[in-house]
């Protein structure tokens, strides 16, 4: 992003290292930039945004031109929604292009998923085209389970739960909303005190927080894994708060166009 953004072009990036508002804010910024674009006076300067994951779902957006690190087939169908969504294009002027980083091997977290889009690209005579088929879609699903093994799917025994009950109670709700986590890895959460944020964190230090507070303050915060939450406190950016969550106090460490910093 910062060495686009230096070139002829109207940058925008989005990360779920920003907060809600500042997202909310280059949405509205970035689909005012591609309407001027579609128009037929337009000056053609060309747009780019450059995201992570976060806008791959539940974001109504539409670009010309979709460029992707390789993945999985879902998290490359999600990505296609973001091409020629409204239409205005033919197919041929509607590319999803996936790469992959010469100077490192595909990330961990991502290899099972590569490999399935790999088998399924071969058992369709390596026509990435027709990968949205549904009988390319079912072979990537039943290489990608087979290579996770089963006891991978259900290592809580959620589902035995629910067949066989637990300690005799046929619906053990209670017990499976412990178990169950969809994001396994934890986050703390950082609150920004900018904007409307900033008195509502003083709300906070001054011992009224409540119920309201905390999701009008939801719009304002990030949620940091374990180790950026540690440099960030190591460094003296944050205020602890007795509920685990924090406020940051260091605004250096915070850019309305990036987001909280990585390192």
């Amino acid at each position: 992003y910062r060495t686009l953004r230096a070139g002829p072009y109207r940058c925008f990036h989005l990360s779920a290292a920003m907060c809600i508002a500042h997202r909310r804010q280059t949405l509205q910024a970035l689909q005012n930039a591609l309407d001027a674009l579609a128009a037929p006076d337009a000056d053609h300067k060309k747009g780019i945004c450059v995201s992570t994951q976060v806008i791959e779902a539940g974001v109504d957006i539409s670009f010309a031109r979709v460029i992707r690190l390789a993945a999985g087939m879902d998290s490359i169908v999600q990505a296609a929604g973001r091409c020629n969504r409204e239409g205005r294009r033919s197919a041929a002027e509607s590319r999803v292009s996936c790469f992959r980083l010469e100077c490192c091997a595909v990330p961990q977290m991502l290899h099972q998923h590569v490999h399935a889009l790999q088998y399924a690209a071969r058992c369709h005579e390596n026509d990435y085209a027709q990968l949205n088929t549904p009988d390319a879609i079912r072979t990537y699903f039943q290489e990608l389970y087979f290579a996770r093994g089963a006891e991978a799917l259900d290592k809580k025994g959620i589902l035995d739960a629910f067949r066989h009950g637990i300690s005799g109670c046929q619906f053990p709700f209670a017990q499976v909303a412990t178990e169950f986590q969809l994001i396994e890895t934890p986050t703390r959460t950082v609150y920004l005190p900018i904007g409307e944020g900033e008195a509502l964190c003083a709300q906070l230090r001054s011992g009224m927080g409540s119920r309201s507070v905390y999701r009008r303050l939801g719009t304002y915060s990030v949620a940091c894994y374990a180790p950026q939450f540690e440099k960030l406190d190591a460094a003296g950016a944050l205020e602890l708060l007795p509920e685990g969550s924090a406020i940051l106090t260091d605004l250096n460490q915070y850019s309305a166009k990036t987001g909280l910093a990585p390192d």
